[in-house]
């Protein structure tokens, strides 16, 4: 989820969005968020959640998920995490 060398394309950044019916009750989502893959030429899942309702607190644990992870993979390798890393 964080790339090495921003790509010239205009698919630098993470796409989020939850499915609704992919669970048998229909207020169960299924929240993505994906980042784009140069090798693959296409967009892959980075973050799976499963939430059982759709209200700012259940998405709040997929982003914490998320943002963690992003922290995880720039402590790994070193990268100090700075606001320049998030603009366009």
């Amino acid at each position: 989820l964080l790339k090495e060398e921003p790509n010239n394309e205009p698919v630098n950044g993470l796409v989020s969005d939850a499915a609704h019916g992919w669970w048998r009750e229909r207020n169960f989502l299924l929240m993505v968020t994906s980042c784009y893959c140069p090798i693959l030429n296409c967009w892959v899942p980075g973050v799976l959640s499963f939430t059982n309702g759709a209200s700012s607190e259940h998405f709040m644990y997929h982003f914490l998920a998320l943002f963690r992870s992003i922290a995880a993979y720039a402590e790994e390798r070193g990268v100090e995490l700075t606001d320049e890393l998030f603009t366009g």
